[in-house]
């Protein structure tokens, strides 16, 4: 296994002016690059750690090109073209994890290094300055700002997190951190990564499966072609979610037999995580368990000196989020405080969890896959309610936001004008 690139190659190359170079700066240089080494050394003892794990996700998976993408990048080796989502995602995390950990060192070995200047220029030492400034200009370099594209250049397209289907796209982000442990709620435990839809699934969405799915066609309000899509029956949800699947020549995800939605056979069913009879194992796309909704919404890597937990809001706090109408500051959401008597547009409904999904928390509640008991064996069951919503009545209140609470229940026959729902998959 061997360790990448410093993620800030500072270009020391120690040629052989180290014998006309003062002892004091050597002894401070050594000191800073033990102590880079070291930090470096922890970010990418966890990194590997979980890219090992991300490989055997995909192994079990059977996406055996992605596991190997994982595992190229293991090894050190040259960096594929069409590497999966979640390899991007972990190694953008481990980059911002060297940066976090080694700015204070640089901080401080650059505040050495000027005071060491200023002894230097009280020795009347020259060769001394110079080097200083020499070592000073090293440090600084990789923090210097790329200039400005000028305003009529031509810019690249950032990266598409969207899959693309007929008539629409639909943006994911990968929910990564395998075999995180639950909240102290029971909920949240994944043990594989992941990806959730970033928004809710809109009205102009289901219009494009009305228009070119030949399952049944699905209700709904009609507020908006951006509006999410509420007043969606659970059953139509996974028609829908089928539809993409099989639309891109996927495995189905939820199995019909005459217009009843039935559990799979065990030998059909989906196994990551523990045996689940609602979902194929062979699907790409799904609705969300309540286990992969809540991590989403509520989980942070970050916390607890990155070994994670959880925040009591789906905006990354333990404070109630800031009522709006519509928007998308940090630290918001669209629910019953907002005076709101609909929804927001699915792409300005609030702040982003620590994931970066959208609307976890207000705007409408969502259900999911998992059936309230979690047994996951029988249709007829109801589904979890969650995350609040804009409607001013007891479901809407800031207290059905929280981590601690579920909204309510929903059965296979019931709709709610403040109901949605929104789509995960495999990881990529």
């Amino acid at each position: 296994m061997k360790l990448l690139i410093p993620f800030l190659s500072l270009i020391l190359a120690h040629v052989a002016l180290a014998a006309q170079e003062p002892a004091e700066l050597s002894e401070r240089r050594q000191a800073w690059e033990t102590q880079r080494t070291e930090a470096q050394t922890k970010v990418d003892k966890l990194y590997f750690n979980e890219l090992e794990e991300l490989k055997k996700n995909f192994v079990q998976a059977g996406n055996l090109p992605a596991a190997r993408a994982v595992d190229n990048a293991i090894k050190g080796e040259v960096k594929a073209d069409n590497e999966p989502d979640a390899l991007v995602k972990l190694s953008e995390a481990r980059s911002k994890s060297l940066k976090k950990a080694l700015k204070p060192l640089d901080k401080q070995y650059w505040q050495d290094l000027k005071n060491l200047r200023g002894d230097f220029q009280k020795q009347g030492s020259l060769a001394g300055i110079e080097a200083a400034d020499s070592e000073i200009k090293k440090v600084l370099a990789a923090y210097k700002k790329s200039p400005e594209p000028k305003k009529n250049a031509t810019l690249a397209d950032a990266p598409d997190r969207s899959d693309t289907f007929k008539g629409f796209k639909m943006e994911f982000v990968v929910i990564g951190n395998p075999n995180n442990k639950a909240d102290d709620t029971g909920y949240g435990a994944v043990s594989y990564t992941y990806r959730i839809g970033k928004h809710e699934v809109s009205e102009a969405m289901i219009d494009a499966y009305n228009k070119r799915s030949r399952g049944p066609k699905i209700t709904k309000d009609t507020r908006g072609g951006d509006k999410p899509a509420t007043s969606v029956f659970p059953h139509q949800a996974a028609h829908f979610v089928n539809w993409l699947n099989t639309s891109q020549g996927s495995q189905a995800a939820y199995k019909f037999e005459n217009e009843t939605f039935e559990p799979w056979d065990k030998e059909d069913a989906w196994q990551l995580g523990g045996e689940n009879l609602f979902r194929h194992k062979d699907a790409k796309y799904f609705l969300p368990s309540e286990d992969e909704w809540y991590k989403a919404a509520y989980y942070d890597p970050k916390l607890n000196d990155g070994k994670g937990g959880y925040w009591d809001y789906a905006t990354g706090s333990n404070e109630i989020p800031n009522a709006i109408p519509s928007g998308i500051d940090a630290g918001t959401a669209v629910h019953s405080q907002s005076e709101r008597t609909a929804p927001a547009d699915i792409t300005t409904a609030g702040g982003l969890s620590p994931y970066g999904t959208m609307a976890q928390n207000g705007n409408v509640s969502e259900y999911g896959e998992s059936a309230l008991d979690g047994s996951n064996n029988s249709h007829s069951e109801p589904r979890f309610l969650r995350g609040g919503n804009w409607s001013g009545n007891h479901w809407g209140q800031p207290l059905w936001m929280k981590a601690s609470n579920r909204d309510d229940t929903i059965f296979p026959g019931g709709v709610w004008k403040f109901v949605g729902f929104r789509v995960a998959s495999v990881a990529e």
